[in-house]
């Protein structure tokens, strides 16, 4: 007689398989964090590169935080500035990953849990 707690049906196994096989494809060996250091540390000419690339693609600022609108003493100009340069630093550490997890793993991980349960 099988034992109702161990008993996987055959159906299910395909899903179990599946699982490891996208586990084991979709896990970097190494994190984007620690890929992006190792990179930017070896070569500060390319840091300076992406950081000029994020000023291009952020000189168009098309919303203010309202911590930097509600500053009187700035002109609009200035708080555009401002603005652009948070925007830039934001982009930056995205790509270096100063978080310990970012957004897209976060989402990640919640899918995962809700598909294949809580990982130890």
């Amino acid at each position: 007689m099988v034992d109702a707690t161990t008993y996987v049906p055959k159906e299910w196994q395909f899903g179990t398989e599946l699982k490891q096989q996208v586990d084991q494809v979709s896990k970097p060996n190494m994190s984007r964090a620690l890929a992006a250091k190792a990179v930017f540390v070896a070569n500060p000419d390319l840091y300076e590169a992406a950081r000029s690339t994020c000023f291009y693609n952020n000189r168009n600022v098309d919303h203010i935080d309202p911590d930097i609108a509600v500053l009187k003493s700035l002109s609009p100009m200035a708080k555009v500035t401002f603005q652009r340069q948070r925007n830039v630093e934001r982009e930056m550490a995205y790509w270096s990953n100063q978080e310990d997890m970012s957004i897209t793993d976060r989402i990640h991980a919640a899918i995962s849990e809700l598909m294949w349960g809580k990982q130890p």
